[in-house]
């Protein structure tokens, strides 16, 4: 959208409380909820405009910590959930935005003391995860509580460029299905 490629297209939002490096940010539309991401963990503010159809924030906006724990990455919105995850192989879910409940399940590659979770997907039928890509692990689950598989797990053959980035040094890892 070109109209995004503008100065006025863009605003700046003050948050009330020291929050610092959001990771990301997800929309919960039946609580009408912004949810950040952060490194000291989950953080929320009420949208303006109607539920489902958000206003965007202006000014100070009063954000709330819902849940605490080092290393918050991601937080996606499923359509029934929240789902957020991080270090340490931290991943944790709610349905309301406030209440957050910790999945208890997680995958330790051979090799590894933990994964640490950066980015998750769901396709509707599954979540794929993705570690940071210096540990380099990629998996599935149905629930994120368990039947976690490992569909993919850097061997060392491929070049572990910086943290986070999921490209190689020549291309990137892909797959179908």
């Amino acid at each position: 959208n070109a109209a995004l490629n503008t100065t006025a297209a863009w605003t700046t939002v003050t948050l009330s409380a020291s929050v610092t490096s959001v990771t990301d940010v997800a929309y919960h539309p039946v609580a009408n909820l912004w949810v950040l991401s952060t490194p000291t963990g989950i953080w929320t503010f009420p949208a303006t405009g109607t539920a489902g159809s958000p206003g965007l924030p202006a000014g100070t906006v009063t954000v709330t910590q819902r849940y605490s724990t080092a290393g918050m990455q991601n937080v996606i919105w499923n359509g029934s959930q929240l789902v957020a995850l991080g270090i340490a192989g931290h991943i944790v879910t709610s349905t309301d935005g406030v209440t957050w409940t910790e999945s208890g399940g997680h995958i330790l590659p051979v090799g590894t003391t933990g994964v640490s979770w950066m980015y998750t997907f769901y396709d509707g039928s599954r979540y794929v995860l993705f570690s940071t890509s210096n540990v380099g692990v990629i998996a599935t689950s149905p629930d994120l509580i368990s039947n976690y598989q490992a569909v993919y797990i850097r061997d060392g053959t491929e070049a572990a460029t910086a943290v986070n980035q999921w490209g190689t040094t020549t291309g990137l890892v892909a797959a179908t299905t």
